[in-house]
């Protein structure tokens, strides 16, 4: 969990930082199929995914444990 939240924190920081400094969020990853994106965006991506991750399994042994 405090994983998860951290990606998160750190993401919305990076993006925040890069807002207050330069006025704009910078994207420096630019994939074909992809809009473009930066190393912040990918730690909120995977902290909002393993959160989902991790409450599927708690929803998942509570369940199966009564």
């Amino acid at each position: 969990m405090w994983v998860a939240t951290g990606l998160l924190a750190g993401g919305a920081i990076g993006n925040l930082a890069d807002r207050v400094r330069a006025g704009a969020v910078t994207d420096y990853v630019d994939l074909p199929p992809w809009p473009p994106f930066n190393l912040a965006d990918v730690a909120i991506t995977a902290g909002v995914l393993l959160l989902v991750f991790l409450y599927l399994r708690e929803a998942e042994r509570e369940r199966e444990g009564g």
